[in-house]
């Protein structure tokens, strides 16, 4: 095994995250909560390294970044202590958005989701 495959194999900074919206809310509008459901079965699939097979899961931190529309309102969401099981945010404005959820560290797992918010125009949210 080469050094680069021993140090960053193929599953490193692989797709493994799955969000959906939540099945429970109505289609998102802006100015209301929007709620993604995060999957991480694809986390726990064994991974091989070195001829030893072994099960992960995400790790923390991880960080979802939420862009819409305007490049402006984009926001970023932290998550230091502990691995969420949803991302919960309010747009801001309706539009095309797109969310990605991602490990910051240890395998660079990463998922993402794209929707359509309702609405009429931009909000004046902080």
């Amino acid at each position: 095994m080469s050094f680069v495959d021993r140090y960053c194999p193929d599953f490193v900074g692989a797709r493994k995250l799955s969000l959906s919206l939540a099945p429970e809310l109505p289609e998102p509008k802006a100015g209301r909560v929007a709620i993604l459901d995060v999957d991480y079965s694809a986390t726990f699939e064994a991974q091989e390294l070195d001829g030893v097979e072994y099960e992960q899961g995400p790790v923390y931190p991880l960080v979802a970044i939420i862009s819409g529309p305007t490049p402006s309102l984009v926001q970023r969401i932290d998550y230091t202590d502990s691995v969420p099981d949803r991302v919960v945010f309010v747009p801001k404005e309706p539009g095309r958005h797109t969310v990605l959820l991602s490990e910051a560290g240890h395998n660079h797992w990463f998922g993402t989701a794209s929707f359509d918010v309702g609405g009429d125009a931009a909000l004046e949210l902080t």
